[in-house]
């Protein structure tokens, strides 16, 4: 029979005797051979074993050939060791089945790395059954593995030292792609002369407590990186060692070195701000005596900074015994929120008081019991012993105002239906307080036949909100709400599996599904509010790609379409090669405060738009008297900047010595709330020293509780209507003087000529006659320019344009005026350009011949004026683009105009000199004229001089397309 057809039983008996033959003639031929048969628990009954045995076989059987006599006298020793055999098996059997049980992995492999003995459990970490691994070698079966196990299992034969407890990692074809560990222990099997002829080894996978340890320091790390992104800090005091203990985020906020021992007892009060020392006392009896508490209190940090904290402590964890073990708490920094309140307070006098941090209670229902359950925080919102009974509906209602019944009535027909609802509505509470709140209901729970089974609701006290919102609406800031305490979410990415973890926070700032996958990519991009995708892009992805931290603020979109505001921090995560791992981080809802800032800004920004524009002084004073706000009007008049001129004392800074006084009691009366109103005039003095004549109406600013805070004032600046009063009274003197002067001579010489006193052919007729024809002359010329003045404002006047040369213009000018020029030796001097212009021939001539009649009138004997014409280019005012002007020049040697004048003389009936009038001749309305035709004509006409040294008029003009054909410069006598 062939040895590959043979069964285990047939084997084993035969090999069972040839070991017994081998035995007796090792016993009396003293055969001392080296040999030895693998133990039997090396074939395991499988024909894929019998081949590594048939050597063995064959030569056994070889000897028995030569051994038949002492097998025969042998016999009853083969019997024995047979016995002994089975026994062995079986012990063998039972161990790997054992092992099996236990989950541990046993395996024998020869030197070649074949197997030869497998158990159930190893079989099944390598992904292949028993049978198909016995006679596969090692390499073939575990790919992945054999580079990691076969420079083991090589040194193991050489140095014949076993290998205990070595951590193995890889990948084994039960599972693909999925990493996994295992602790193993490598021992050689040898033959009796000391050779290695097998290797056994035991295998427990490890692999689930590895990902254990692993997600355990993760969550460590996760949650001091979060501490440190949202600046939280945790406590914990060992009453037993009087100890604290903190996170390296305490020290972080308090500003200390964490490698540093925790302050302990006295050193903790050293942080505190001295004024928070007794609320910090409080606390920490508190805490002592086990209690929770949370309370806002200032650190100093050791550079001085104060800082403002949130201090939470949980309820402490007692023994057996009744002892107190341990206290933990947090510490928050809300430093920036204190701020933000802070400016709240001084932006809106009407708010003295920031709100309360609302309650909220919650109430259930679940069809089991059929009854209502109400926390703690529903029975202090109605004022109730929590101790006491829920009231059945019908007692409910007692607490509800009667003017809001209807509104409960909905409220419990939306919780019948399992609707969900959100009403504000009153209660009163035992004590008669009329209280508000705000209830809510999520959507009921039903089961799968459509019934109700569960409600859940909130009840919020906004009593404190109700009221601030009415003192809101007096004061006129538009604030609904304070803030409310920021809810905070977390958030990590590992690259490596392209998976993103969110907190459960974060999921209700979304208002998604917890249960549902952390989206990411583009689904997490239409989240992102459409026009803030480039922050999240440039901001926050672009920084933690560079590996580093970012920081933002972007708005988001829930699934009901409303928009939120969050605050998004990040940090990446390196490995220990440096190499990005992922990136963590935090997002907190800012919505309510976003909405605050908007609201003050935009209410700061009306009241600043309307003092800013409006053309009147604004002053605000203090209650003693200095400067807390001044309008831009007021600096361009008085010439201040804005800093020189704020916390001055304001009576003797900018009001004359002489109204102190009158000033003062104005002040008081309002302060004091003598008066409502105080309306008074005044001179103040600008920097330049000028006085200016303002007329006053001035009010108390008040608080909302009816304290005087300050004072407002609004001015108007009077000094020019004074001083056009002034001139208008010398130009109706000068008017009266130059009408009664011609008609008195007017009067005198047709008197003379009426009466025949005068002949009217004589030569002193012929003068009085001359007399009465130059007073007519002057009235006509006087009564000409104010009706010419009056129709060129009222656009009665047209303007005419054709196309001229300025040159003609200034021609004809001249010669109109060189017989008055010829009087005084005058000579002109002209530069013009030859080009043309579209304009009003008549008009301009008459502007040019006021300007040279001027000029003559107050240039000197033997001086020349000069005539100057040339382009340039100017932003036009009429629409604001560049534009080609010719500029025509009027310059003479005359006395020169002050420099505060240059402006007021294209006013009407305005002369330096009041006497000019008189000596000079002229109506003071020809600049007037003048000014009027140049603006219908598109340009600007003005002054420049010097005292002394003569003045320019300049006029521009726009001119039409054309060659420049030069200048032409020539002396006109």
């Amino acid at each position: 029979m062939d040895d590959r057809t043979k069964t285990k039983e047939q084997l084993i008996q035969e090999l069972q005797a040839l070991r017994a033959e081998v035995a007796t003639l090792k016993q009396h031929s003293g055969w001392n051979s080296s040999f030895r048969l693998p133990p039997l628990h090396s074939v395991n009954g499988n024909h894929s074993a019998k081949g590594a045995t048939r050597t063995k076989v064959l030569q056994l059987q070889q000897e028995k050939n030569f051994s038949q006599q002492a097998k025969e006298k042998e016999s009853d020793t083969g019997q024995q060791l047979y016995q002994e055999l089975i026994e062995q098996e079986q012990l063998f059997a039972g161990f790997f089945n054992a092992a099996t049980q236990s989950n541990i992995g046993l395996f024998i492999v020869d030197t070649n790395l074949k197997f030869l003995h497998i158990n159930q459990t190893l079989a099944d970490i390598n992904g292949y059954s028993i049978e198909f691994h016995l006679g596969k070698f090692l390499p073939d079966l575990l790919p992945e593995l054999a580079p990691t196990l076969t420079p083991l299992f090589q040194t193991l034969i050489e140095t014949r030292e076993p290998i205990s407890n070595l951590e193995v990692s890889g990948y084994a074809p039960s599972q693909p792609g999925v990493l996994r560990h295992w602790m193993n222990s490598f021992f050689p099997i040898s033959s009796p002369t000391g050779e290695a002829i097998a290797i056994g080894g035991i295998v427990v996978e490890i692999t689930k407590y590895k990902q254990a340890i692993e997600a355990l320091h993760q969550s460590e790390f996760n949650l001091r990186t979060a501490q440190r992104i949202a600046h939280v800090g945790s406590w914990h005091w060992d009453c037993k060692k009087k100890t604290v203990i903190w996170s390296q985020e305490m020290y972080r906020i308090h500003g200390l070195d964490p490698n540093q021992p925790a302050p302990q007892g006295k050193e903790i009060e050293r942080l505190i701000h001295p004024d928070d020392l007794a609320e910090h006392q409080k606390l920490v009896e508190r805490a002592q005596a086990g209690y929770s508490f949370e309370f806002d209190l200032r650190i100093i940090r050791p550079d001085g900074e104060i800082r403002y904290i949130e201090a939470r402590g949980e309820p402490g964890v007692y023994n057996e015994q009744g002892e107190l073990l341990h206290l933990y708490g947090t510490a928050l920094d809300v430093t920036d929120r204190k701020r933000v309140e802070q400016a709240l307070r001084q932006s809106e006098f009407a708010l003295r008081e920031a709100q309360r941090i609302a309650h909220v209670g919650s109430w259930q229902w679940q069809q089991e019991d059929r009854k209502i359950s109400w926390s703690e925080e529903i029975y202090r919102i109605h004022g109730l012993d929590p101790n006491s009974f829920v009231a059945d509906l019908q007692k409910r209602e007692k607490y509800v105002h009667p003017d809001d019944l209807e509104i409960h009535q909905e409220i419990v027909n939306a919780s019948l239906r399992g609707e969900p609802y959100e009403y504000d509505l009153r209660i009163i509470r035992p004590d008669g307080e009329i209280r508000y709140i705000e209830a809510k209901a999520k959507p009921g729970t039903f089961n799968e036949r459509g019934e109700l089974i569960g409600l859940f609701g909130t009840l919020l006290d906004v009593t404190d909100r109700k009221r601030v919102e009415a003192q809101l609406r007096q004061s006129q800031a538009n604030l609904a709400r304070a803030q409310k305490i920021a809810h905070i979410g977390s958030w990590e990415y590992e690259i490596a599996s392209q998976t993103c973890t969110w907190s459960e926070e974060l999921y209700r700032i979304h208002q998604l599904d917890p249960s549902q996958k952390a989206p990411v990519g583009e689904e997490m991009d239409r989240l992102i509010h459409p026009d803030d995708l480039w922050i999240n892009q440039q901001l926050v992805k672009a920084r933690l790609a560079a590996g580093e931290c970012c920081e933002a603020d972007l708005r988001i979109v829930r699934r009901d379409g409303e928009v939120r505001y969050i605050e998004v921090r990040g940090e990446p995560v390196f490995d220990s090669q440096g190499q990005i791992t992922g990136w963590v981080g935090t997002v907190m809802d800012i919505t309510d405060r976003k909405q605050t800032e908007a609201s003050l800004r935009e209410w700061n920004r009306r009241w600043r738009s309307l003092l800013d524009q409006v053309q009147l002084m604004v002053v605000g004073l203090d209650t003693q008297g200095f400067v807390e706000y001044v309008n831009p009007f007021f600096s361009s008049i008085t010439g201040y900047k804005e800093s020189e001129i704020i916390s001055q004392e304001w009576l003797k800074t900018f009001v004359v010595p002489q109204e102190w006084q009158v000033s003062k009691d104005h002040f008081v009366n309002l302060l004091e709330q003598r008066v409502q109103y105080s309306y008074y005039q005044n001179r103040i003095i600008t920097k330049s020293g000028e006085e200016r004549i303002i007329v006053w109406n001035n009010t108390a600013l008040q608080d909302p509780v009816g304290n005087t805070i300050g004072i407002i004032g609004i001015g108007e600046d009077i000094t020019e209507q004074h001083k056009l009063e002034r001139l208008k009274r010398e130009f109706v003197s000068i008017v009266s003087h130059e009408l009664r002067t011609p008609l008195t001579s007017m009067q005198v010489a047709l008197s003379l000529l009426d009466q025949q006193l005068v002949e009217p052919t004589s030569e002193e007729g012929q003068g009085m006659i001359r007399v009465a024809t130059e007073g007519v002359d002057r009235l006509v010329r006087l009564v000409n320019d104010i009706l010419d003045l009056e129709r060129l404002d009222s656009g009665e006047f047209h303007i005419e344009k054709q196309l001229c040369y300025p040159a003609h213009l200034i021609e004809s000018a001249i010669n109109q005026m060189k017989d008055l020029a010829n009087k005084s030796n005058i000579k002109f001097e002209v530069s013009v350009i030859s080009r043309p212009i579209q304009g009003d021939r008549d008009r301009l001539i008459q502007v040019l011949i006021n300007l040279l009649s001027n000029a003559i009138r107050f240039s000197p004997v033997h001086s020349t004026i000069q005539i100057h014409v040339e382009t340039f280019q100017e932003t036009s005012v009429h629409n604001l683009f560049s534009a080609t002007f010719m500029k025509f020049m009027v310059k003479d040697y005359g006395r020169g105009i002050p420099s505060d004048w240059l402006e007021s003389i294209f006013e009407r009936f305005q002369q330096v000199d009041a006497s000019d009038f008189r000596q000079k001749g002229g109506t003071g309305l020809g600049l007037a004229i003048c000014r009027s035709i140049i603006q219908q004509h598109g340009g600007r006409i003005w002054a420049e001089s010097k005292l002394g040294k003569g003045s320019s008029f300049y006029f521009t003009l726009p001119i039409s397309e054309g060659d420049l054909n030069g200048k032409e410069t020539y002396p006109i006598n």
